[in-house]
């Protein structure tokens, strides 16, 4: 009777020790962690979302925000760019006519295909929305963005076959529609020497 006694209590002090060293252990957390709203840090927001590299705002104001990436940037090929726009207030944003245009060390480069798409909020990437954009397809269909939910202006760039290297600008112009009112952007980004582009890396 003994021996068993002595077997049960070592058995149970297995067990209390190995339960206290894995309450002590926290399980991995692979729930993706997504960047706090632009409203509460404005421009200092500097995120990823999902592997993609969401930059500053290049505009921010009545809590709609527009950011760009570059192309070879965060997980974009080198002849990838895009203007996304989150739209964080209680209006429906319209976007009414749009431009991008880049060049490298003065050259500018013709856009190769251009796409919208439109994405149900902030953190959902599960497109609800895809229209070619591209001058050639483009048949003027109304890109809207409801409140809480996001858009994105995705073009590929025609660089050739030679590589390229030196300071980059693009020039961003758009027009929104917002509540009645019309908002015009212009903004000129730059980005210096140090990204080489070639065929080979697309």
């Amino acid at each position: 009777m003994l021996p068993k006694i002595i077997i049960g209590v070592v058995v149970l002090a297995v067990f209390l020790v190995v339960g206290f060293f894995l309450k002590g252990k926290k399980p991995p957390d692979y729930a993706p962690q997504y960047p706090p709203s632009f409203g509460q840090q404005g421009r200092q927001q500097d995120e990823h979302d999902l592997g993609r590299g969401i930059s500053k705002p290049f505009y921010s104001k009545d809590n709609l925000y527009l950011t760009h990436t570059w192309p070879g940037e965060g997980n974009f090929s080198n002849e990838e760019t895009e203007i996304l726009v989150f739209n964080e207030s209680e209006d429906i944003v319209e976007i009414k006519s749009f431009d991008l245009t880049y060049s490298v060390e003065d050259k500018v480069y013709p856009q190769k295909s251009g796409t919208w798409e439109k994405f149900p909020s902030k953190e959902n990437w599960e497109r609800i929305e895809y229209i070619i954009i591209s001058a050639q397809h483009y048949k003027g269909e109304q890109l809207l963005i409801a409140p809480n939910q996001k858009g994105k202006l995705h073009w590929h760039i025609n660089f050739g076959s030679s590589p390229i290297d030196g300071n980059q600008e693009v020039t961003i112009k758009l027009t929104l529609l917002k509540n009645g009112e019309t908002i015009s952007i212009n903004e000129q980004l730059s980005r210096p020497s140090g990204q080489v582009f070639s065929k080979e890396d697309h």
